[in-house]
């Protein structure tokens, strides 16, 4: 299990030694490094985070299956499951999304589909 985290943490590297800036896709901000930036001025889509800036990043995979994370003020959340279940498996340290997760009326929370798309939008293909 250590051998997979070393080489996700070689996977980042390189990705980030060879990548460029571009603006995001649906859900606004702009893209590097496997990693969207936005902030609640800017999105394009309804706000579900607590924290007024945040970096979606995919953390680990492609498009078809990868472990999407949120990173806000510094710190990882698990976004989506793939993410969750790589987390408790390899001990990661990434928070639980709910503590950043806003209430939404009349729904429990903030639907958060089109930021797991938008930061899918970041893996490779």
């Amino acid at each position: 299990m250590k051998h997979q985290a070393f080489a996700a943490t070689l996977l980042i590297f390189f990705t980030t030694l060879f990548s460029t800036d571009v603006l995001a896709g649906s859900c606004g901000g702009t893209s590097r490094d496997r990693k969207i930036s936005v902030s609640k001025s800017d999105a394009k889509c309804k706000w579900p985070f607590a924290v007024d800036q945040v970096e979606l990043w995919c953390a680990v995979g492609d498009k078809s299956i990868a472990a999407l994370v949120v990173i806000a003020k510094g710190r990882p959340y698990a976004l989506n499951g793939t993410a969750v279940t790589m987390n408790r498996r390899d001990k990661l340290g990434w928070n639980d999304f709910d503590d950043i997760w806003l209430p939404d009326a009349p729904g429990p929370r903030v639907d958060i589909g089109p930021w797991i798309a938008a930061t899918n939008e970041a893996c490779p293909d």
